[in-house]
């Protein structure tokens, strides 16, 4: 197998020295997480910023290479992407950027990751999930933080990237439109599971067409009384509000339902 082309690695610290709680992104984080879990989310997925306070989204891989990274624009009050619809590329590649420059040779050729792949060696034993945007990754990891949360860039965005996900078991949580395809195209992989949890919740409501699960998370926060399973109904009286989100998603996954509740002595 061919040998990766990589960036290296000191572009990606330089970007971190610009204090990346200034990137608009890292702002908006801030506001739903506690800004000691923001740092760690910096830090973990080592999250960069540009000089105008865009955020950039490195793709590291096992052996902590960085293949390249996304800069992207987001509104740092409401988390939604900032597009720039007169230019005819929506991203902004580091690699692509850097050979611009003349800091990359014209014959370097991109080989893609999946986002946040490097957490793999870190946290051998945890559940991998697996979502379509490298916010949503960053963004789940700071309400759910028992899984490694990775990214594949893309709802097309599977291929061979997937490969180093074997002996790893697997949630993959789709966008709602991505269902059907994702589906399909990891169904090969045997220990991977494509969760219909936001399916569920979606139905047939049009507003729902392109929903993720941390668009779901952050309804749940801010309506935190909206609940639409009716066994997490029966229970969450009984769960503190933080862990509500995290709580209905297991309910979902693993089709649990509710028995009872029986308290230890002195509760």
């Amino acid at each position: 197998m061919k040998t990766p082309d990589i960036i290296p690695y000191e572009y990606v610290t330089r970007s971190l020295s610009f204090d990346p709680k200034k990137s608009s992104f890292t702002t908006f984080l801030e506001s739903m997480l506690d800004p000691l879990v923001v740092e760690g989310l910096v830090e973990q997925y080592q999250l960069g910023v540009t000089k105008a306070g865009d955020v950039i989204f490195f793709q590291i891989d096992r052996e902590c290479r960085c293949r390249t990274g996304k800069v992207m624009k987001y509104d740092p009050v409401t988390g939604h992407r900032i597009k720039d619809d007169s230019s005819k590329c929506p991203i902004n590649w580091i690699h692509a950027l850097m050979k611009r420059k003349g800091l990359l040779p014209e014959e370097w050729a991109l080989s893609q990751c999946l986002f946040g792949e490097h957490l793999l060696s870190m946290y051998p034993d945890r559940t991998v999930a697996l979502v379509e945007s490298e916010k949503t990754a960053v963004f789940c990891a700071g309400f759910i933080p028992e899984y490694v949360w990775l990214a594949t860039g893309g709802k097309t965005s599977l291929g061979n990237k997937m490969d180093v996900l074997s002996g790893r078991k697997v949630v993959a949580y789709p966008d709602v439109d991505a269902y059907g395809f994702w589906c399909e195209r990891l169904a090969s992989y045997s220990n991977i599971k494509v969760s219909d949890y936001l399916q569920h919740i979606a139905g047939d409501n049009p507003s729902f067409s392109h929903m993720d699960l941390a668009d779901l998370i952050l309804e749940s926060r801010l309506h935190p009384d909206t609940s639409h399973n009716p066994t997490f109904q029966q229970i969450k009286r009984y769960i503190s509000p933080e862990y509500h989100s995290e709580t209905e998603a297991l309910i979902e996954d693993l089709g649990l339902e509710f028995l009872g509740v029986e308290f230890a002595p002195g509760d």
